[in-house]
């Protein structure tokens, strides 16, 4: 009978320590990057011997592994709750307001932007195995939302410029079987180019030099969102009313 309980506490110890680990590799990722992350640091933060954090990550790269792994599903939580908060016949509504919280989410965590979309952490190579699931939550509201819009002729690929046959490689191919129902390989890579421009804004507005470009970057990003949507074949006078 006193088995389970203490399982639990354990488990409850453990889970605790393991959110105590992240939220201090996290302050360390918003002070300092993640080039000098340490889990000798963080274990004098929490008041341990450095050998004992191993016990929960066994080496700073899966610690780093891990916090990719968050990252990426907050990043696609943010975009799937934009999504299924309007109705679904909404189609450029859906992509407006998706484009609109990955740069609310970018701008509201610039470390974890960083971290999954900034230059590679010398030493770290994350295992697909681990990090697949979080980024493909990521991936499939653009797949799909874009997917929905051709089916719905809500948006015409034969009006893009884009790729007829972008040549899918494996990481995408990957994001396309998590689709539900699959994307077309041609409509994922023209999504993934919307999505590439997308994040390369957000990414000088993150880092700092968007406020230096331009004096409205709120504006200049609206902007931004219509010529691409225009890009992806949705209809130029309807995605010029969106607001």
């Amino acid at each position: 009978m006193g088995e389970a309980p203490a399982t639990s506490r354990r488990v409850r110890v453990h889970q605790d320590a393991v959110g105590q680990i992240k939220s201090l590799a996290r302050e360390q990722l918003r002070a300092h990057g993640a080039a000098t992350l340490s889990l000798r640091a963080i274990a004098r933060d929490m008041g341990m011997v450095s050998s004992a954090t191993y016990r929960y990550f066994p080496s700073r790269e899966h610690l780093l592994t891990a916090l990719c792994t968050d990252a990426y599903d907050s990043f696609g939580q943010a975009l799937e709750t934009a999504v299924a908060a309007v109705p679904r016949s909404r189609h450029l509504r859906r992509w407006w307001v998706m484009s609109h919280a990955l740069r609310e989410w970018a701008l509201a965590h610039p470390a974890e932007f960083g971290l999954i979309f900034g230059a590679p952490v010398p030493g770290h190579r994350a295992d697909l195995n681990e990090t697949g699931p979080s980024s493909a939550r990521f991936m499939a509201p653009p797949l799909q939302t874009y997917a929905a819009a051709v089916r719905a002729g809500a948006a015409d690929p034969g009006r893009t410029q884009g790729l007829a046959d972008p040549g899918v490689a494996a990481l995408l191919q990957y994001f396309v079987e998590r689709t539900d129902p699959p994307c077309p390989p041609q409509l994922a890579g023209l999504a993934l180019n919307q999505l590439s421009c997308s994040l390369g804004f957000v990414a000088l507005e993150t880092f700092g030099a968007m406020g230096k470009l331009v004096r409205d970057p709120i504006a200049y990003y609206g902007a931004h969102v219509r010529g691409g949507m225009v890009g992806l074949g949705y209809d130029p006078q309807a995605v010029r009313r969106l607001r």
